[in-house]
């Protein structure tokens, strides 16, 4: 655990902000990711600090939450650090049919709900209901997500390229 001089906690800004948004509800990975501003893969590995410091834990394997010690110790903010090694050489990995970190958020978000409407998803990720719906439509055509059901108002899930997509944008998001 690192100290500074006053023996006060020393956080980065990453997981400060993580932290902090766990302070009072209990939230899967991506909704952490959108409250903290942070991507998914930066967000994922403040948790797993914070979760080797004892201030978070992981619940039900989706939601994250504040221990005891994480919702009343008092700490120091540090900036994050920089990784300037850039792009590992060659990149020989196969191109994904999406790359952003909204798209991964999207994607992130109905897999922790396992389904969703599109209005929920606009809620969830507080982007608004005409982008995700171009946004879902675009994904459908990807064949990323596919209604449950044949009604209107059926909820989305992914698809098990869909899922496919997400583990290779987390993993490569993690690299």
């Amino acid at each position: 655990m690192t100290h500074n001089a006053d023996d006060r906690l020393v956080l980065t800004r990453r997981q400060a902000a993580c932290l902090l948004v766990l302070q009072n509800p209990r939230f899967p990975q991506s909704r952490i990711a959108i409250e903290a501003k942070l991507s998914i893969k930066k967000t994922e590995a403040a948790l797993r600090e914070l979760e080797k410091l004892g201030l978070v834990q992981h619940e039900d394997s989706r939601l994250w939450l504040a221990t005891p010690q994480g919702k009343t110790c008092s700490f120091e903010t540090i900036p994050d650090q920089v990784d300037r090694r850039g792009p590992p050489p060659g990149g020989g990995a196969p191109r994904l049919p999406v790359r952003s970190d909204r798209i991964h958020v999207v994607l992130q978000t109905i897999a922790d709900a396992r389904a969703l409407r599109i209005r929920d998803v606009s809620n969830l990720t507080r982007t608004p209901q005409r982008s995700i719906n171009a946004l879902m439509q675009y994904l459908k055509r990807k064949q990323l997500v596919a209604k449950t059901g044949p009604t209107f108002d059926s909820p989305y899930s992914l698809t098990e390229r869909g899922r496919a997509v997400l583990d290779e944008m987390t993993l490569r998001q993690a690299a």
